[in-house]
């Protein structure tokens, strides 16, 4: 801070004149990069004289080697991200401007530079610093009107103070020492006024103290040309290139990486908050922030004003998607990146997975970077029932309300319960408005999968199209006929549909007979015996002697609509239970259907609450242990699991 009037003395034991701040730039963070603002708006300065001003005073500090003044080390080059004009010291910014809005450190002030930053950046005279983070300079442009011709608002003489401050220098007079005084070195407390911008002996020796005279053509020193470097290695060649050398070991503050003039060598790059590995912090929005093709733009991780880099998934349809140990590949809205699974990239070992099958809710991650469908599972390929799945699992699939995928589930043999996330490796998991999800055997166009204790019937289903299962599901053959599958059993619907003859050889089963009444000269007409199968209607059919609705405990098998309908008087809908109500949305006019109750009983998310739309019901996440959190990501990824459950019609 500059003072328009000296301020205090303060005297220390300390032998040196200059006096430090607690921070200065690792080797890696040279050169420097500044944003000036020459927005000034009390000065008849043009914006290219205010810039050419504060730009001359950033020359007295820069090394002669790279064009400045200064025979230390450091090093500074004009930023190419866009300026702020407000102090934030978390933007990955070094921004310089006037502050003609918010001045809040008194009329005498001239400039201000907030420091800040963590980290150790090693040692120098007995004193050990942190590494900088975006610090800032603000400049009064409230009471001051600036000029540049050595009154006493230069504006070079008081941003050359400003900018000591910026390299890690605090005011020389607090360090004791007699030729630290007013006039005798920039870095004094306060200003006499005059055009006095370059750094006097003392200000030298502070600024040599913290960035010693870089070795001409060592690692680190400015170069145009490979001619300049020892190793023969100039990255970047131009005003921003430096000496660099192929890795092995890297000095401090450089990484390896590879030389953006030659993509096939490996070489020490500077560690500017570009080209930074998985996990490390970077520069958002500065080109090359992260290598590898990564992306530099998620905080939280654990800091959430610091941008570290993710990188892609280098297999994303593998195991936790190729990504190194610790970390899990993750679907953003970006693509699928690497990320670590404790979302803490400073404490990789922090979290916990559950095995492949164990049941989930979503709020522990599975391992491998499975997915948790109310187990852990992974997607899977091949045929429904069998696929890529480990012993005992099957591929099934699944409806998600970003579409249907396959994911391998336990497996559940023909006539074994399907309810939840099993798989049939038989056939389809259907339902009717009395048997839970069962396993069926698939028979369409081979009635012989069936065994000879079974039929194979076509149902029309009810979100549309048909099956031909076999039924019952799951009965053993009997032993009193013939081997199972030796007996010829047409798929119903199958020849003979039309009105014709049944197949050759063939047992008649009637399928042509679709009226509700007997047919006398149809012998296995279902209407003249106990099936009744022709029977689709919700009420009692007159003429239909095994009509179920007309019998006084009939279980209304006929009746498959979600909700009670009047004049069926045996419709399970109507009853005390309604055990056929297996969708798992509210379905209105059905009062006892259980996702029309509050909390939702039974659905997959505990915190679900009942949402009503349009006269329709559903059960919704309220952002439970099931809803998707990425670690702050968007990360896209497969919500609630919907029932794959169809229903006959």
């Amino acid at each position: 801070m500059f003072s328009a009037a000296p301020s205090a003395l303060i005297l220390s034991g300390l032998l040196t004149s200059w006096f430090p701040t607690d921070f200065r730039w690792s080797t890696g963070d040279l050169p420097v990069p500044y944003c000036i603002s020459a927005n000034s708006t009390r000065t008849s300065l043009s914006q290219t004289q205010q810039r050419q001003e504060i730009e001359l005073a950033i020359r007295q500090w820069v090394t002669t080697a790279a064009g400045g003044a200064s025979p230390c080390g450091y090093n500074a080059r004009a930023a190419t991200y866009s300026c702020n004009t407000s102090i934030s010291l978390n933007d990955n910014k070094n921004n310089i401007f006037f502050n003609s809005t918010t001045w809040q450190h008194g009329s005498q002030t001239l400039g201000v530079t907030h420091l800040g930053g963590s980290g150790n950046c090693g040692s120098a005279s007995g004193y050990q610093f942190y590494c900088f983070s975006a610090p800032d300079i603000e400049l009064n442009d409230v009471h001051v009107t600036w000029r540049n011709n050595g009154s006493s608002t230069d504006i070079a003489s008081i941003a050359s103070h400003e900018y000591g401050h910026f390299i890690g220098l605090g005011h020389c007079n607090e360090g004791g020492s007699p030729r630290c005084n007013i006039g005798q070195a920039i870095m004094y407390a306060a200003y006499s006024g005059g055009r006095w911008y370059q750094p006097a002996s003392d200000d030298v020796a502070g600024a040599c103290a913290l960035y010693p005279p870089i070795n001409p053509g060592a690692v680190g020193y400015p170069c145009t040309g490979s001619g300049v470097c020892t190793s023969g290695v100039c990255v970047n060649p131009g005003a921003t290139g430096y000496c660099s050398q192929t890795c092995g070991s890297c000095p401090a503050g450089f990484a390896c990486g590879p030389n953006p003039q030659n993509a096939g060598q490996q070489v020490c790059l500077r560690d500017d908050g570009t080209n930074k590995g998985l996990c490390e912090v970077c520069r958002q929005g500065a080109a090359n922030a992260c290598r590898d093709n990564g992306f530099c733009g998620f905080a939280g991780l654990p800091e959430n004003d610091v941008t570290r880099c993710v990188t892609p998934c280098p297999n994303p349809n593998g195991p936790d998607g190729g990504c190194p140990t610790n970390y899990g590949c993750y679907q953003t809205q970006q693509g699928n990146y690497c990320f670590p699974k404790s979302s803490d990239c400073t404490n990789l070992t922090n979290f916990s997975e559950l095995p492949f099958g164990a049941t989930c809710d979503g709020s522990i991650a599975c391992v491998n970077g499975g997915t948790c469908i109310g187990i852990c599972s992974t997607e899977c390929t091949g045929a429904p029932g069998q696929g890529s799945c480990p012993t005992g699992y099957a591929c099934e699939v699944f409806s998600f309300q970003q579409g249907d995928f396959p994911f391998c589930a336990p497996v559940a043999n023909e006539g074994e319960s399907c309810a939840g996330v099993r798989a049939c490796p038989t056939g389809p998991c259907l339902s009717t408005g009395i048997i839970g999800p069962t396993c069926y055997r698939d028979c369409a166009g081979n009635p012989g999968a069936c065994n000879n204790a079974q039929t194979c019937t076509t149902y029309n289903l009810q979100g549309g199209g048909s099956v031909a299962i076999c039924e019952p599901p799951g009965v053993p053959p009997r032993p009193d006929l013939p081997d199972a599958g030796t007996q010829p059993r047409p798929d119903a619907g199958g020849p003979g549909a039309d009105g014709g003859s049944p197949e050759d050889g063939a047992v008649p089963v009637c399928s042509c007979d679709v009226s509700t009444n007997c047919d006398p000269n149809c012998s296995c007409d279902p209407a003249c015996l106990n099936a009744c199968t022709c029977d689709v209607s919700s009420g009692c059919d007159q003429g239909c002697a095994c009509d179920q609705a007309c019998g006084p405990t009939g279980t209304c098998a006929c009746d498959t609509d979600f909700c009670c309908t009047a004049g069926c008087a045996c419709d399970a809908e109507c009853g005390a239970n309604c055990a056929c109500d297996l969708t798992t949305t509210c379905d209105p006019d059905c009062t006892c259907d259980p996702e029309c109750q509050p909390g939702c009983p039974g659905f997959r998310d505990p915190n679900a609450q009942v949402q009503t739309k349009g006269g329709d019901c559903r059960c919704v996440s309220t952002g439970g242990p099931d809803a998707p959190s990425l670690l702050g990501l968007s990360l896209l990824g497969l919500l609630a699991l919907v029932s794959r459950r169809r229903r006959l019609w």
